[in-house]
């Protein structure tokens, strides 16, 4: 960020502040008038309660930011603006909204990967599409999606798809439970693989090595793919997309992941032939959707004074 107050903001458009709380990374946008003017990324390395004022403070004080969206893995209240509980997070219960609300005029939190979903329905890879499934893939796997232009909640916390269990592998999950679909493919299992090539142990690594040229790499992103494979099939014969989107680091790896993955719901999912071909396509900005789409939630909220959805009402 820089050390003066943004030109945008000095003209009176006032700014607002995407922020994306992830099991490793927090990144953070800052928007104006649908714009991006900046953007950061860092190490998680404290909790949200000590992490998150200086950050608004910053934003405040460089480019004038008067609301903030905050995208959080793991379950949140979305109505109450609450992080309740996440398997890559050690905060439990942070009334994220009350943190905020001496220093900005309006807040709004959400899941990330409910704000990735929305970000690329309002301006990346799902636009104009009735029903648009976002996966997001990072340190777990978190699923958006949007409705007619609404983002589908459930009862409150759908979308916490990287638990379904669908393998038999030996690797725990975070969650305390074996098989989880994010033990077969995430940003941490593909650090994991990388780690073994005797890599850096992340998934971008592991994407460089591929994209030049390293078999060992390029059949471990095969790999992962076929297990998103899997998980996206399942996924469609539940919701019904007309497109599924894949957010994230992973989204890193392009075709080299998503054509194993293409191949595997070719060969794996019932009907085929007789539903309509489903687009398995990259987010448009893949590893700051979720930021990107709190940022467009905030200035959404600040401007009509309710959420999105009417969730607070």
């Amino acid at each position: 960020m820089s050390g003066s107050i943004s030109t945008e903001a000095a003209n009176g458009r006032a700014a607002v502040i995407g922020i994306d709380i992830g099991g490793e990374r927090v990144k953070s946008v800052i928007m104006v008038a649908g714009r991006i003017i900046d953007r950061s990324i860092r190490l998680r390395d404290a909790p949200i309660t000590a992490m998150l004022p200086p950050l608004i403070e910053a934003a405040i004080r460089d480019h004038g930011v008067t609301a903030a969206g905050i995208g959080i893995a793991g379950l949140v209240d979305h109505p109450r603006g609450r992080f309740v509980w996440g398997p890559h997070l050690s905060d439990t219960g942070v009334d994220v909204s009350g943190l905020l609300r001496p220093l900005l005029d309006s807040s709004v939190v959400d899941n990330d990967a409910n704000c990735a979903a929305y970000a690329e329905w309002v301006m990346g890879a799902a636009v104009g599409r009735r029903v648009a499934l976002t996966i997001s893939v990072g340190t777990g796997i978190g699923a958006g999606l949007v409705v007619d232009g609404e983002i589908w909640r459930g009862a409150g916390f759908a979308g916490e798809v990287g638990h379904m269990q669908i393998g038999g592998g030996d690797l725990e999950c975070p969650c305390g439970r074996h098989g989880c679909w994010e033990t077969m493919v995430s940003g941490r299992q593909l650090g994991i693989a990388a780690a073994r090539l005797g890599l850096e142990p992340t998934a971008e690594a592991l994407a460089r090595s591929a994209a030049g040229g390293s078999p060992r790499a390029i059949a471990a992103l095969r790999l992962a793919g076929g297990w998103l494979g899997v998980g996206v099939a399942n996924l469609m014969l539940v919701l019904d997309p007309d497109v599924v989107v894949v957010a994230g680091g992973v989204s890193l790896a392009g075709d080299l992941i998503l054509d194993a993955a293409r191949d595997r719901i070719a060969s794996g999912l019932p009907g085929r032939g007789h539903r309509p071909e489903v687009d398995l396509v990259n987010a448009s900005d893949g590893r700051w959707a979720a930021a990107i789409g709190a940022a467009h939630l905030a200035a959404e909220h600040r401007s009509s004074g309710a959420l999105h959805d009417r969730g607070d009402e």
